[in-house]
């Protein structure tokens, strides 16, 4: 995660300023981390990954494809 934020520093998508196959690809890839893990303190110390993500989920094409994605407001916690 750290990587992939420090990537991220100054950046609007992966690779350039538009939606890539690599944002798709990394997109989906964390979408059951920052819905379910990756709660609200953890988020804070991923910024730029964190803005990238919901610049992602909020993309017409995404949502029209998965729909509106809400992030954890609380990690689960495994039994």
């Amino acid at each position: 995660m750290k990587i992939l934020d420090k990537h991220l520093n100054g950046k609007k998508y992966l690779i350039g300023e538009n939606l890539s196959l690599a944002d798709l690809q990394i997109g989906t890839s964390l979408s059951i981390g920052f819905q379910s893990v990756f709660d609200k303190i953890f988020r804070e110390e991923i910024k730029n990954l964190t803005q990238w993500y919901e610049r992602f989920i909020n993309n017409p094409a995404i949502i029209k494809r998965f729909g509106k994605i809400k992030l954890s407001a609380k990690s689960l916690v495994p039994i």
